[in-house]
């Protein structure tokens, strides 16, 4: 009996499905408006779609992914951010101002291959703090392809 076992690997990156997480290392002083959060302990980058050097996550492939973040607040500042598609607000996050107090962000999102995810700061004239010591943290994953013909598919 002769069993055919297929054990073509590819380096494709269609083969792929994009994950990354990544936290911050040190704390950060957010001063300016539009300033990207760049989280540099990457632990996990599957497809290297995260580039640590600008903090921005981009869709090797098209598709459903998963982003969520969490944005821990120093000593009673606040910190306004925002997760962008693109250079566009996709949603809007906001650490309150009490003690060491985190806020977490979680959306599905449908990108096309070449889209770019990242956390901004978002406020204009105000110095906020991010703590680091791995208690911020910015991570997404690919879930499915897109459905081209826009059929309905059920799960069973």
């Amino acid at each position: 009996m002769l069993i055919r076992i297929n054990s073509r690997k590819s380096g494709s990156d269609e083969k792929i499905k994009p994950a990354f997480y990544a936290s911050l290392i040190g704390d950060v002083s957010l001063s300016d408006s539009n300033k990207v959060l760049k989280f540099e302990d990457v632990r996990v980058n599957r497809g290297r779609g995260y580039d640590l050097s600008t903090g921005i996550f981009t869709a090797t492939r098209d598709g459903l992914y998963h982003f969520s973040c969490v944005i821990y607040g120093d000593r009673g500042d606040d910190v306004g951010y925002q997760l962008n598609k693109n250079e566009s607000l996709y949603v809007k996050g906001y650490s309150n101002n009490g003690a060491y107090e985190a806020s977490t962000l979680s959306v599905l999102m449908e990108l096309k291959k070449g889209d770019r995810v990242y956390i901004q700061h978002r406020h204009s004239g105000n110095t906020d703090k991010v703590i680091g010591s791995d208690h911020s943290s910015f991570g997404g994953f690919f879930l499915q392809e897109q459905n081209p013909q826009n059929k309905v598919i059920k799960y069973s």
